[in-house]
C-alpha cells in the first residue's frame, strides 16, 4: 500500500484500538460476528476475519462517539478532503482475479459492480490464482488501486451463482443492499470454513 495511505490507516488504528476503546472493540467485535459469523482464535482463516474486522471497525463502525472512526480521525486532524474520499468511498465489493494484464499489474474483475480495476505496481505480494474469488476493499490513491489487508476468499464452484446475485443487487442501486450482500457472504463463508469438505453450494443460499 502507498506509504501515505499506510501511515494515515495506521494512525487511525493506533488511536482508536488504545486502552480507552478496547470495551469499544469488543462491543464492535460482537456486532461484527453477529454480521459475517463467529470464528474462534484456533481456527484456521481467524487471522483473515481480524484483517477484515480491522478494516470494518476503522471504517465503518459506529458508536456512541461517533464514527466511523476513519472520519473521526481525519477530521480531528484537520486532514485533507482528499484522504475522506480515499478512505471514506472505498470500493467493498466482490472480485474476481483474471491475472496480470499487457503491464503484468494484477488485474480484478468487480463482479458486482461489473467493472474491472487493475492494482498498482508497488502494491503487497499477493498469492492468488487466476479465477479466485475474494471479498475485498479498494482504494484509489493518485489513481492507483490497493486493497486494504481484510480479504475474505470464496470458494470458485460458487462463482455463477454469486455473478447472477450480484446483478439484483446491482440493479438496485442500493449502498445498503450491497452491504447487506457482502456481509451476508462473508457470513456464508465463515460457516462454510467449518465444512471445507462439503458441496459450497448448500452453503451459498439466496432468498428467490
Amino acid at each position: 500500500m502507498d506509504q501515505v495511505i499506510q501511515y494515515h490507516y495506521a494512525k487511525a488504528m493506533a488511536e482508536f484500538t488504545a486502552p480507552p476503546y478496547h470495551k469499544t472493540m469488543v462491543e464492535a467485535k460482537e456486532e461484527y460476528f453477529e454480521l459475517t459469523g463467529v470464528l474462534h482464535e484456533d481456527e484456521e482463516d481467524y487471522e483473515i476475519k481480524m484483517n477484515a474486522f480491522n478494516d470494518w471497525y476503522i471504517l465503518c463502525y459506529v458508536s456512541e462517539d461517533g464514527g466511523p472512526f476513519m472520519k473521526i480521525y481525519l477530521e480531528n486532524n484537520g486532514i485533507e478532503d482528499e484522504f475522506y474520499d480515499i478512505f471514506m468511498r472505498c470500493n467493498y465489493s466482490l472480485f474476481e482475479y483474471v491475472g496480470k494484464n499487457f503491464y503484468r499489474a494484477h488485474s480484478f474483475k468487480d463482479i458486482l459492480h461489473s467493472t474491472k480495476i487493475s492494482l498498482a505496481k508497488d502494491h503487497r505480494p499477493l498469492s492468488m490464482l487466476k479465477n479466485d474469488l475474494v471479498i475485498g476493499r479498494v482504494i484509489k490513491y493518485k489513481n492507483k488501486f490497493y486493497f486494504l489487508n481484510g480479504m475474505t476468499f470464496l470458494p470458485a464452484e460458487v462463482r455463477s451463482l454469486l455473478a447472477k446475485e450480484s446483478k439484483k443487487v446491482r440493479r438496485a442501486v442500493d449502498p445498503q443492499k450491497e452491504y447487506e450482500f457482502l456481509t451476508g457472504l462473508e457470513k456464508m463463508k465463515t460457516t462454510y470454513s467449518r465444512f471445507g469438505h462439503v458441496d459450497p453450494l448448500r452453503f451459498f443460499t439466496f432468498q428467490s
